[in-house]
């Protein structure tokens, strides 16, 4: 019993270790110079988009004047 709790916490801490140090792809891109200063900067001062799940997304359809809604995932299936 004792050793499978070492085990867990020892697995927990090199889990969460590991995302401490993370980088962005963009610092990354930085520090090899694949990208400039000026672009890095540009990059990280625009918002990022994030995607909500509570709310239909409205996207343009390939013909003309029409509307594709994607609906939200739901926890059950409709009626």
């Amino acid at each position: 019993m004792k050793r499978k709790v070492v085990t867990a916490l020892l697995l927990a801490a090199v889990c969460t270790a590991q995302g401490a140090g993370a980088k962005t792809l963009e610092e990354v891109l930085k520090e090899k110079g694949v990208i400039t200063e000026a672009d890095y900067a540009e990059v990280t001062k625009s918002k990022a988009v994030t995607a909500s799940s509570q709310k239909p997304w409205r996207l343009p359809s390939a013909t003309p004047g029409m509307i594709r809604t994607v609906l939200p995932p739901t926890t059950s299936c409709p009626k």
